[in-house]
């Protein structure tokens, strides 16, 4: 379902636009991912997706298309910042350095990985 391209009628949008975030947010909340990559891929490819395909992200982050597509990009950057790697950081280092309204839930997730990777070094046990 995470990999449906969002319709273009509107009330269809605006029925499938929540169950993904939803579905989205949850993945934030599970503690132990068995295949974390392949969950952090495919969520690094619903931005790409949203914001049209790989060439250009920053460009085309500029003029994110629907609520809908906002919601969606919103949910997936905010559950990168809880389950991603160094991978998932340097993609929203890109998206933090630009000047565009994911910028800053871009920085924080960067933030919240580093957070993460940190208390993991000190023995810490992770926590969102």
């Amino acid at each position: 379902m995470i990999k449906t391209e969002i319709p273009e009628e509107e009330e269809a949008a605006a029925q499938q636009s929540p169950k993904i975030c939803n579905i989205i947010r949850t993945l934030g909340t599970v503690i132990n991912i068995k295949n974390i990559q392949a969950v952090e891929e495919s969520l690094i490819e619903i931005v790409r997706m949203i914001n049209g395909r790989k060439k250009g992200i920053l460009r085309r982050l500029k003029k994110t298309s629907s609520p809908h597509h906002t919601a969606i990009l919103s949910a997936a950057i905010a559950t990168l910042g809880k389950i991603g790697t160094a991978n998932s950081e340097a993609f929203l280092n890109k998206i933090a350095g630009a000047k565009t309204a994911q910028a800053e839930a871009a920085r924080k997730a960067v933030e919240s990985i580093r957070r993460r990777y940190a208390k993991q070094k000190a023995g810490a046990p992770v926590t969102s």
